[in-house]
């Protein structure tokens, strides 16, 4: 909490204090409304992208929800002692396993020569993600020992599957001296793209959103949490289809399971959740609500398609995000001067390295650390295991 106090010299200024009068800093006025100062005021530091440092950022000033002014920021700014610092992100990761009927953990399972939540590391790191916290639970130390080599992930445990609401205050002494936004993604979510990922912080930005909520819309709604808005449009609540009514089981807006929290507000959230619903579970998508009954704007943003929602379950969905991550790893070879005659009968890894005018015939699976050269014809019919390197003008069959 922290008090605005107005300077009445000539030149427009506001100083802002913590309420117990410490750490005074100036800030030069862009913008003002009727506003009383010397008032209590909640207050939000929204950059205009997610870079952690701008030359001029713009601070939102709220009371009880209302906008009242923005301010540009004259020097340095910081919270206390605290700067702003880049954002973080929680990965959930869990889960038994139990549909994908495997004694591997789901996020292990290999996809086009990665795990799954490989994936989604990079997507946070291509958002601007700095620090990751991956919960871990079932099979916790075969997580951790996957993805020990990553300096940037650090390991909270639940030892108790409570909801996914329990298992982000797991995070709680990773997350309690940030200040800044933290994303929190699924971890057996591989089709998420970092691109959609920084639109959900530059709408937080926009917004001074305490939270955006990641959506899609899909007519394929079945076991998805809906999106309830109010009759304005504005976001109102996410219902889990267990718990959702009829009506509300129309709704083709779906929760993807992404958030954008400002990580304070989302701890104080955190703090208040309730077991009241079917499953007797801490849902996280109930913060959401909490939020915004404590005054804070929360948004709901459609930026993410239906395929980055596809959460892997079973295995007819490990096929099908195989499938997509396929088409992407072919279609980048083609248009880079890759002949694949047939990329329905191709199969080949993320890691794969192919020269242009190399032609690929049908029936080649091409695994792990492979370099072929350049004008190579590779097939028909060969399985390719890496480390492996091939030169230029070869021809391998």
């Amino acid at each position: 909490m922290f008090i605005l106090n107005r300077n009445h010299s000539q030149s427009p200024e506001v100083r802002l204090t913590t309420s117990g009068g410490a750490h005074l800093f100036r800030l030069s006025e862009r913008k003002t409304q009727t506003a009383k100062m010397g008032v209590d005021l909640r207050c939000r530091l929204v950059y205009k992208s997610a870079e952690a440092h701008l030359k001029a950022p713009v601070m939102r000033v709220k009371h009880r929800g209302e906008h009242i002014f923005n301010l540009t920021i004259a020097e340095k700014f910081t919270l206390g002692n605290h700067p702003m610092t880049a954002p973080v992100a929680v990965i959930l990761a869990a889960g038994k396993s139990t549909r994908m009927k495997s004694e591997t953990p789901k996020v292990l399972h290999p996809v086009c020569g990665r795990m799954l939540i490989d994936y989604v590391l990079d997507a946070a790191r291509d958002a601007g993600v700095e620090k990751i916290v991956v919960i871990v639970g079932h099979k916790a130390d075969m997580v951790q020992k996957a993805l020990q080599h990553h300096p940037d992930v650090v390991f909270a445990e639940q030892k108790e599957q409570n909801g996914t609401g329990h298992a982000v205050m797991m995070a709680e002494p990773h997350l309690k001296d940030h200040h800044g936004s933290v994303l929190i993604l699924a971890g057996d979510t591989p089709l998420l793209q970092g691109s959609s990922l920084k639109a959900l912080l530059d709408d937080q930005a926009s917004e001074g959103a305490a939270c955006v909520i990641g959506t899609a819309d899909t007519a394929d709604n079945q076991g998805l949490g809906r999106v309830v808005r109010d009759s304005k449009g504005k976001f109102e609540c996410i219902v889990e289809e267990k718990d959702a009514n009829d009506q509300q089981k129309q709704i083709t807006e779906i929760n993807t399971g992404c958030y954008a929290f400002q990580t304070q507000l989302l701890l104080e959230s955190l703090n208040q959740l309730k077991p009241n619903n079917a499953q007797a579970e801490y849902y996280l998508t109930d913060c959401p609500r909490i939020l915004m009954d404590a005054g804070h704007a929360v948004a709901a943003s459609c930026s993410l398609t239906i395929e980055e929602a596809i959460g892997v379950n079973n295995r007819l969905q490990l096929a099908q995000v195989h499938r997509h991550i396929q088409d992407g790893i072919q279609h980048a070879m083609m248009v880079s001067g890759v002949t694949i005659i047939d990329p329905a009968q191709t199969t080949i890894d993320a890691a794969v390295s192919i020269g242009n005018d190399s032609v690929i015939q049908p029936g080649c699976v091409i695994e792990g650390d492979v370099t072929i050269g350049s004008h190579c014809v590779i097939g028909p019919n060969l399985h390719l295991r890496g480390p492996l390197v091939i030169g230029d003008n070869e021809s391998v069959s």
